[in-house]
């Protein structure tokens, strides 16, 4: 799976930091919830949703990525570069 980064404007705090940005590359590398939240200290998942809940895709852009994925495989199928 490839990560998408997603614009830092879209978190509802603002970003001050190099380590800030690495936040939203853990959401982006496809990290949950909890996993994010330990990694942070938060006390709860519901602080790192509440602080970075707009970082996570939603369905509609999981749905698109899988599309984007299923499509760029089956156009290197058809040209003869996907090694099993």
């Amino acid at each position: 799976m490839s990560a998408t980064f997603v614009d830092p404007s879209r978190c509802n705090r603002g970003y001050t930091s190099d380590v800030d940005g690495s936040k939203s590359g853990l959401i982006a590398a496809g990290s949950d919830v909890v996993t994010v939240q330990r990694a942070l200290g938060h006390g709860s998942a519901s602080v790192t949703l509440n602080t970075y809940g707009l970082l996570w895709p939603d369905a509609n852009e999981r749905t698109r990525q899988a599309a984007r994925e299923l499509y760029a495989q089956s156009v290197a199928y058809r040209r003869g570069k996907i090694w099993h």
